[in-house]
């Protein structure tokens, strides 16, 4: 059975409370008790929204460019919600959405009930998806991060940067395959937490439909 989306927001935070429990962290105060949830917090009417913000860069380090289209594509299940660039689009690529609907697998995709899925590629298959936290304030902050394959014949590599320097570098090249990180970091307010999912050498358009999750929780000052 493939973990979904629901599952793996448990398990990150089953471990993330777990983890603080036994480094008897001391919150700052009862409002630090409250964790940020990329698929939570997801809009497909703002962007940015509020601490979060989806774009594309060509390479992992270019230039960050903020998709200006929302939409819902009459592409894999119809009910994918979610942004691009028009741009730089090439069969809604590079791309990041939520799935509206229940699970689905047509062969192509399997997209789980309610997953946010980053694809990278574009119009010369360079581009790498964003998805951008920005620190609210000066702080440590505990993130748990899970990227998912969820298209056959994927090809993706998945980053993580903390303030432009990167934390996490990985590859999923099948169906099914997870990749889970967890770390605490320091940040300054307005300092960034960048995730990325990208074309892994292969600069073209192929599969690359990447489920996605992250929570990020305050763990003092």
């Amino acid at each position: 059975m493939k973990p979904t989306s629901v599952k793996l927001i448990k398990l990150s935070l089953a471990c993330l409370l777990l983890t603080c429990v036994l480094d008897k962290t001391t919150y700052a105060s009862p409002a630090d008790l409250l964790y940020y949830d990329a698929v939570r917090e997801f809009s497909g009417e703002a962007n940015p929204n509020g601490v979060w913000k989806y774009g594309w860069t060509e390479d992992l380090t270019g230039a960050f460019v903020l998709y200006t289209r929302s939409s819902v594509p009459s592409i894999n299940n119809g009910l994918e919600l979610g942004w691009d660039d028009p741009a730089n689009s090439s069969g809604f690529t590079p791309s990041v959405a939520i799935n509206t609907g229940g699970d689905f697998d047509d062969g192509n995709v399997t997209f789980a009930a309610g997953a946010l899925i980053l694809h990278p590629c574009g119009l010369d298959g360079h581009a790498y998806s964003h998805v951008i936290w920005t620190s609210p304030r000066n702080g440590s902050y505990f993130v748990t991060s899970t990227f998912i394959a969820q298209q056959y014949n994927v090809d993706v590599d998945v980053n993580i940067r903390v303030n432009g320097t990167s934390v996490f570098a990985s590859t999923l090249t099948h169906i099914d395959q997870y990749r889970w990180f967890s770390g605490v970091f320091r940040v300054r307010a307005g300092q960034q937490i960048d995730f990325a999912v990208g074309p892994n050498g292969s600069f073209f358009l192929h599969p690359g439909n990447t489920g996605f999750q992250a929570t990020i929780l305050p763990v003092g000052r």
